[in-house]
């Protein structure tokens, strides 16, 4: 018994056997992988890693430089980084940076422990070699694919670079928020006019600090809150032992300063909503960018500061009295190019755009597309319909003044805007019809198909809204908005260019008379006189929501189409603010600025001293947009062109007759 015993190992000798091959199996799979790793994509690696970022030039439409994008200054050597800098990042992000391999298994599991007892995810234990990684190689997606990847370059990259190297690429590569602020160099400027070796305890403390939420963080965006991290930063390197509770207490009270910005680059903030939509269409209509690029837009940069300041201004004045914090405008051409886009009421306290990414109900400013509806279907400015009660599948509008007109003709039925009437067209043509239209003249985000569509219940963007209404001002031809005209690279070979094709014909000249005959009436007679530009002609339309949550005017001239919407970002009502009001007076204010200098311009089909036939409007399509726009258009003298108090060049005898 004991010889057999003897003669067969026992079951943990085998069991130890089995893991010892394993083990060594497994060293050499993962010892091959990486060597096949390191012969495959070394090179690439090393050359992302050493890669200067391409320098993208943005251009306003008269040439001047908006800004350069993408730029990073010159590195920072390590040697040149100051300690308190280090200390203070690796005593915040990754205070085993020295002695870990690339991955901190005791950091990765106490952030584990920590954001399994608080119930949220608080912490993610990337070391700095991760962060690297990420920063430089991948992208922000949150996949298991992703996460291997940056756990197996972390590790090449710890193979292959020393901890000093890695810190080094490390700050010369990390964001810093404020908008365009990649590595230590630009941020030390950006933020205190000074190099990193001269940078200070306190403004070392607010710089680590910022690395956590670079955007919400910064200093240029929140200082009492960029400070209060930073004093996270300072009690982080007191626990490391990297300074003493002294050096900590004289920067609590001597907190960083930053630089007073030039009036220069103050005035940027004026451009910044137009420019980051231009780098977020750029990357659409180019893809990667792997060269240095010139991009010339359509933006208008004096129109665009001064807007900007108007914007902010009408804000000011008016949120306590008004309870209003936000409004949004955009100026468009005939062809539909971005002369100006003012995405809120400043950009350093809020970077949503609110022309492009706000999805608001229109109101009464969706009505002239139920109306052009109505003109397709056989309407005319001067039918008469009822301002009555009316209930549709359940659905009652009722209108702004409260009371019922009886008969009115459709042109005065726009011009006071009469909900009764909108929602009986709408009903009449169909609300089918009106989606396809409102999808002919551009707009995308989806309608719903209800009753009170008519009145402009669906959510839409400014930048939809107003774009629907180009085609009224350049005589009925398509024209989508766009803000780059064209994208070169340094060299001067052509990138992209906007396609500015043979002109598509979307509304028929006759109902282009009667849109802008009804919608001139808005501006000269109606809820719109605010409005009413000195010695242009214009049209337009009002819109205000239920609860006055939403106030719009949106409206053109013979040469350029500009919307303006106002309201609160959590949706809260006004007090009392309508699109005739501020909006309205907004708008006027915006378009004098790109009028100035300009001779009197008619709308198409409304003559100087007549009504146009719709005749006139009939030209040949064959030649460029802007030679139909000037056929369409009249310049009138100054003496002929509209003014608010001025007779209407047609009469209202019928609307009146009747009231």
């Amino acid at each position: 018994m004991r010889n057999i015993e003897a003669g067969n190992p026992s079951l943990l000798v085998r069991f130890a056997k089995f893991i010892s091959f394993t083990a060594i199996v497994f060293a050499m799979t993962v010892a091959a992988f990486f060597w096949w790793f390191d012969r495959s994509y070394s090179h690439d690696l090393r050359a992302t890693l050493n890669h200067k970022s391409p320098t993208i030039t943005l251009l306003a439409d008269t040439g001047h430089v908006l800004e350069k994008r993408g730029t990073r200054q010159a590195n920072t050597p390590f040697e040149a980084l100051p300690k308190t800098l280090i200390d203070a990042v690796l005593s915040t992000e990754d205070r085993r940076f020295f002695s870990h391999w690339g991955l901190d298994p005791h950091g990765l599991a106490r952030a584990l422990w920590n954001n399994i007892s608080k119930g949220r995810l608080r912490e993610g234990g990337s070391t700095i070699t991760q962060q690297l990684v990420k920063n430089v190689f991948l992208t922000r997606r949150r996949t298991l694919t992703r996460k291997l990847r940056e756990l197996v370059i972390s590790l090449w990259i710890e193979h292959h670079y020393s901890k000093e190297q890695i810190l080094e690429y490390y700050f010369n590569r990390v964001y810093f928020g404020a908008g365009a602020t990649h590595g230590i160099t630009a941020a030390s400027w950006r933020y205190f006019d000074k190099s990193p070796a001269n940078l200070e305890l306190a403004e070392s403390a607010l710089l680590a600090g910022l690395l956590k939420a670079p955007s919400y963080y910064a200093p240029t965006r929140n200082i009492a809150r960029a400070h209060q991290r930073a004093a996270v930063v300072l009690d982080n390197m007191v626990a490391t032992g990297a300074i003493s509770r002294q050096q900590a207490r004289f920067a609590h009270k001597h907190p960083a300063r930053l630089k007073k910005r030039p009036r220069a680059t103050s005035q940027l903030k004026g451009t910044q909503y137009a420019l980051n939509w231009i780098m977020e269409r750029l990357k659409e209509r180019v893809g990667r960018i792997e060269t240095d690029l010139i991009v010339k837009t359509t933006l208008n940069f004096d129109w665009q500061v001064r807007a900007q300041q108007l914007v902010h201004d009408m804000i000011k004045r008016n949120k306590l009295a008004k309870n209003i914090d936000q409004a949004a405008a955009v100026l468009l051409d005939e062809r539909g190019g971005i002369k100006l886009m003012i995405g809120g009421a400043s950009y350093q306290h809020s970077q949503f755009n609110r022309v492009t990414q706000a999805r608001r109900q229109p109101g009464s400013s969706f009505k002239p597309i139920v109306f052009l509806a109505a003109m397709e279907n056989g309407r005319t400015p001067n039918s008469i319909e009822q301002d009555e009660r009316i209930k549709i599948k359940g659905w009652q509008p009722r209108n702004y003044a409260r009371f019922h007109r009886g008969p009115v003709t459709l042109r005065k039925a726009l011009a006071s805007s009469i909900n009764s009437v909108a929602a009986r067209l709408a009903d009449d043509v169909g609300l089918e019809r009106v989606i396809e239209t409102a999808k002919r003249l551009g707009i995308r985000s989806k309608l719903k198909q209800r009753p009170s569509l008519a009145l402009g219940s669906s959510e839409v963007t400014p930048l939809e809204m107003t774009g629907a209404y180009v085609p009224f001002m350049n005589g009925g031809f398509r024209a989508p908005p766009h803000i780059i005209k064209e994208v070169t690279t340094a060299r001067g070979e052509l990138v992209y260019e906007y396609e500015d094709t043979r002109p598509v014909r979307i509304i028929e000249p006759a109902y282009i008379y009667d849109m802008n005959d009804m919608l001139g009436a808005v501006v000269r007679t109606g809820t719109g006189k605010r409005a009413a530009l000195d010695g242009h002609a214009s049209a337009g339309k009002t819109g205000t929501t239920q609860g006055y949550r939403d106030a719009w005017f949106i409206g053109y001239s013979g040469y350029f189409t500009c919307g303006v919407w106002a309201g609160n970002d959590n949706n809260t009502p006004t007090n009392g603010v309508s699109g005739g009001e501020l909006p309205a007076i907004l708008w006027k204010q915006i378009m004098q600025l790109a009028h100035q200098g300009r001779p009197p311009r008619s709308l198409p089909g409304l003559g100087a001293n007549t009504i146009a036939t719709a005749q006139a409007l009939i030209v040949d399509e064959q030649l460029p947009l802007d030679d139909i726009i000037m056929a369409n258009q009249r310049t009138v003298p100054q003496a002929m062109a509209q003014k608010p108090d001025m007779k209407p060049a047609f009469s209202e005898a019928d609307s009146n007759s009747v009231q």
